[in-house]
């Protein structure tokens, strides 16, 4: 679990911190982009008030 704080500052910059919808923004548009359905997504998970996880699928447990 990545918290969106961040990413923010990681991808834009410390400044953008606190800019959640824009983060929301740009996580629906890659939804949009690799989820087969991006209404129910399977591989961008987030937790509400804390952040964002990447699924793996193809890997096996353990891996």
């Amino acid at each position: 679990m990545v918290p969106r704080e961040t990413l923010m500052a990681r991808v834009w910059g410390p400044e953008y911190r606190d800019e959640h919808q824009l983060l929301r923004v740009y996580i629906t548009y890659l939804r949009q982009k690799i989820e087969p359905d991006p209404a129910h997504p399977r591989y961008i998970m987030n937790e509400r008030g804390v952040g964002y996880s990447f699924v793996d699928f193809k890997r096996r447990p353990g891996e």
